[in-house]
């Protein structure tokens, strides 16, 4: 009779852990579906995420009809050219000078704030200088040899000399994300929204042009923030000039077809008035164009 309650002691001992471990079971599979699924959508949404921003820099509407045989001197990139053609005057060493100063520049907003950039000018204080003069350097010898430049992926395959250059350029030249924040309803459930705000560092190359006819000016409406920073240096200027191209590419957009010409040399005429004295006196005259068009600006 004194042993039954052992027994049943032990039996329900038995249940307990038995449902202990049951429901340990059911949660690591719970979690190992969550997790499943916040993974897939994270990497698709990761990889959306980057495609976008890519699309957002690199693409610009087609003109209209109207504005189609309209061809543009200007680009909103840094011509290649400039730097690999060979200075015949004073005006095009001051040009080529102004140039070396803008990427500079553009090196700094774009990276400043990265901890492989810190480390790197700690090291070596000059080292984008050191890097864009080997750049060069190489292309030149590259076109020596016959050896066209035609495609970007010619510039980040460089066999640098210096393998501490060559470790620069190559953080240089790939996407990052900043800190994250992604929330997914996963399992059974439909994804509901997923809200993300991942953000890529550019590449550099994205600001660069490998067309072999070198455009003359830099175009300010269709412009990226960094360059423009790094032409005007003074981001309450670049702002205005953000925000006042995109109000005039509105205006041009729903301006009727039959007066969008005459409607779009005056916003060009208020657009150049507006900021030409804000041009930096660093920057040569004739360099910067601020023709406007259907083509949407970057905000």
């Amino acid at each position: 009779m004194n042993v039954l309650p052992i027994v049943f002691s032990i039996l329900m001992l038995l249940a307990i852990m038995t449902y202990g471990q049951l429901q340990t079971f059911l949660m690591r599979s719970a979690i190992r579906l969550e997790y499943t699924c916040y993974l897939e959508n994270r990497s698709r949404n990761n990889l959306n995420c980057l495609q976008e921003h890519l699309y957002e820099s690199n693409h610009t509407e087609k003109e209209k009809k109207e504005n189609h045989s309209e061809r543009s001197v200007a680009s909103r990139l840094i011509s290649i050219q400039w730097f690999l053609n060979e200075p015949q005057n004073d005006q095009d060493w001051s040009i080529l000078q102004a140039n070396n100063e803008i990427i500079r520049r553009l090196f700094d907003n774009l990276y400043s704030d990265r901890q492989f950039y810190r480390e790197a000018e700690e090291r070596r204080p000059d080292i984008v200088n050191e890097l864009w003069t080997a750049v060069i350097d190489e292309l030149k010898e590259k076109n020596s040899r016959g050896e066209t430049l035609t495609k970007k992926e010619h510039i980040e395959n460089l066999p640098l000399a210096d393998p501490e250059l060559s470790l620069f350029l190559s953080h240089l030249l790939k996407y990052d994300e900043t800190p994250e924040s992604i929330r997914l309803e996963c399992g059974d459930k439909e994804v509901m929204c997923v809200k993300k705000t991942v953000v890529y560092y550019p590449n550099i190359l994205d600001f660069i042009s490998i067309k072999k006819v070198s455009s003359k000016q830099y175009r300010v409406f269709l412009m990226e923030k960094p360059l423009l920073m790094a032409i005007f240096q003074d981001e309450g200027v670049v702002d205005e000039i953000i925000k006042e191209r995109w109000d005039h590419y509105r205006d041009l957009d729903k301006t009727d077809e039959d007066q969008r010409a005459a409607r779009k040399q005056d916003l060009e005429i208020k657009f150049e008035e507006t900021f030409k004295n804000k041009i930096p006196t660093d920057i040569p005259e004739g360099i910067i164009n601020f023709q406007i068009s259907l083509s949407r600006p970057p905000k």
